[in-house]
């Protein structure tokens, strides 16, 4: 339940930005997005690591919790930017948050085509 939070918050900041054109565009909005909410990010070798982890108290105690939440929030944002987001992953480094982003690939025509649309219903 946690990580559906966490995502869903994640989805929520992600769709408060302009959508971008491509990977490249929608890697730096992200880091934007993220830097915003209290995210250190730093380019390293083709990837971003994150030089800090906003959760460092909890991830103390609980790093198992704290690095699923993270990664799922992270993933909310990415999931915001589709069809250009970029892929994060977990993969705990010393001295650094447990989540590692790197520009997405570009999707298929087809991957495209399955999106879901926005809704136009008025409530």
């Amino acid at each position: 339940m946690l990580n559906q939070v966490a995502h869903d918050y994640g989805q929520t900041i992600g769709n408060g930005v302009a959508k971008p054109a491509d990977a490249a565009a929608a890697l730096e909005v992200a880091l934007r997005v993220l830097r915003r909410h209290g995210y250190e990010p730093r380019r390293t070798d083709g990837e971003v690591e994150l030089a800090n982890c906003p959760f460092h108290a909890l991830a103390q105690e609980q790093t198992e919790l704290a690095c699923a939440m993270n990664h799922a929030l992270i993933t909310g944002v990415s999931d915001a930017l589709a069809p250009h987001g970029p892929d994060a992953r977990l993969d705990p480094g010393p001295q650094r948050c447990c989540v590692v982003i790197r520009r997405g690939a570009p999707m298929t025509p087809s991957e495209r085509a399955n999106l879901p649309r926005p809704s136009t219903s008025v409530r």
